[in-house]
């Protein structure tokens, strides 16, 4: 039984509105996994800038995920 809440509820939810599967997987941090010290500074680099409150239409986010779904095929 899966349980959903808060902020992992509305993740669910928009995540279940697209006609495609997605993993979510988490991964411990600083234990010498690769890529993970480029992630952790980009990270840090993301979080010292301040938050853009733009809204994101559904249509965008879903031609977003198109094109980066397309673009990882061919590479």
């Amino acid at each position: 039984m899966k349980l959903y809440g808060g902020k992992s509820l509305i993740i669910h939810n928009l995540i279940s509105s697209f006609d495609i599967n997605v993993l979510l997987q988490w991964i411990p941090g600083h234990t010498d996994i690769s890529g993970n010290d480029k992630a952790d500074h980009l990270t840090k680099q993301g979080s010292s800038k301040p938050q853009i409150d733009k809204a994101v239409s559904i249509q965008s986010i879903k031609q977003i995920l198109k094109n980066n779904s397309r673009e990882d095929w061919l590479n």
